[in-house]
């Protein structure tokens, strides 16, 4: 038997094993290859070959995008808001027609008033002989005000197209809306629908010039308008908190108009509507 052959077996059996291999993956010099390369390694990639994370060119492209959309959108979100708010102005104004109405069947056909030209957020019901007089203040009952005899806002006389602090400021109040009339009798012979303009329920009580009963108007009377939005032009006041309304109209410089019929107009410019 061959001298090798006879060394191998005779390892075996004494079961020594050959010296390890420098190539070992367990020698020492595999281990600090293998550390080397790892430390060397390039970042990983995935599926489409680029590596992770988002670059700052990439970051700024998504940004733009943002504020192209948005830019676009703006004018859209706008346009829904001034649209939100004219329908619910809309419906104040039909509200006050309705309990306008109410108001006449229980008071022999007579409109509400007289009042002063503004018509305020605030209400008490019932009103104080000392209050200011204003259209609300007739029309309380009919629009959810409780007869506890307290001054608070009036859900039904606030002008949902005005901020909130205008609506519900009881400190300095502004107008929500404003009484409209033609401006004589040459325009209307039922001149003037809402009688003498008082200041307190007291004068309103004994004014001399009280407003018209509704079933004895003509046609054309009951085709005028009588109540629009405030704003600075319409209401035309000098207290100081008046810049808080909006210059010329509530809706992109517009107004809605409340006719004595219970219709209501949609936006228009005209600051003189006296008739639909």
């Amino acid at each position: 038997m061959p001298i090798a052959l006879q060394w191998k077996r005779k390892d075996e059996r004494v079961g020594s094993n050959p010296p390890p291999s420098p190539f070992h993956p367990n020698s020492l010099a595999t281990k600090a290859m293998l550390a080397s390369e790892s430390a060397n390694k390039a970042p990983e990639f995935g599926p489409i070959g680029r590596a992770d994370g988002f670059t700052l060119i990439e970051l700024l492209v998504v940004i733009a995008i943002v504020a192209v959309l948005a830019a676009l959108l703006s004018p859209a979100l706008t346009t829904a808001q001034i649209k939100a708010k004219q329908v619910a102005t809309t419906g104040t104004l039909r509200s006050l027609g309705v309990a306008m109405n109410l108001y006449a069947g229980e008071n022999e056909g007579k409109l509400p008033g007289p009042s002063v030209v503004a018509i305020y957020g605030w209400a008490r019901n019932p009103a104080k002989t000392t209050d200011t007089a204003h259209f609300g203040l007739y029309l309380a009952p009919y629009l959810g005000q409780p007869a506890d005899g307290k001054l608070t806002v009036c859900k039904g006389l606030k002008n949902p197209a005005l901020s909130s602090d205008v609506q519900n400021n009881l400190t300095q109040p502004l107008a929500q809306f404003v009484k409209v009339e033609a401006s004589s009798t040459n325009q209307l012979e039922d001149y003037p629908l809402w009688g003498d303009w008082t200041m307190t329920m007291a004068d309103a009580a004994v004014a001399a010039n009280q407003p018209k009963r509704m079933h004895g108007l003509s046609g054309k009377a009951r085709r005028a308008a009588i109540i629009t939005t405030a704003d600075q032009q319409s209401w035309g006041s000098i207290q100081s908190n008046v810049k808080l309304l909006p210059a010329t109209g509530s809706f992109g410089g517009k107004r809605l108009w409340l006719f004595l019929d219970g219709s209501v107009s949609g936006p228009v410019t005209n600051t003189t509507m006296w008739f639909r």
